[in-house]
């Protein structure tokens, strides 16, 4: 059961608001359409925390415009880069300057292909 300050926090306006500011910029990525939504809020989960993400890129360089907007909107953004279809998977570091690789890769591949939904079918409001 989730603690009662928890409650309150996530369904704080200004937590909300925040959460909704940080989801519109990642809609303004050029790849957004690439971009999936898992965790609480791919599930729909009314009061989510964070949003939980994943791009898959091609090449050798991940989206350094996603971890500047991972650092913008700290501990609101959380997300993942797949290097292509069989890519190692990368995390923002405790800072979001850098990406390293992911622990737990299975568990979040399991987590994205469980709850995970196209951006553009993620609906919230503040």
């Amino acid at each position: 059961m989730m603690a009662e300050w928890l409650v309150e926090w996530r369904s704080s306006s200004d937590h909300r608001n925040r959460l909704a500011a940080a989801l519109e910029d990642v809609r303004r990525l050029p790849y957004a359409d690439r971009i999936v939504v898992f965790g609480s809020m791919g599930r729909g989960d009314p009061l989510p925390g964070d949003v939980d993400l994943i791009v898959e890129v091609d090449g050798s360089v991940p989206p350094y415009d996603l971890l500047a907007i991972a650092r913008r909107h700290y501990g609101l953004i959380d997300p993942f880069v797949r290097m292509g279809p069989r890519g190692r998977l990368l995390v923002r570091d405790d800072d979001a300057v850098e990406w390293k690789r992911a622990r737990n890769v299975r568990s979040i591949m399991l987590g994205m292909r469980t709850d995970g939904r196209p951006l553009a079918d993620v609906r919230f409001q503040p």
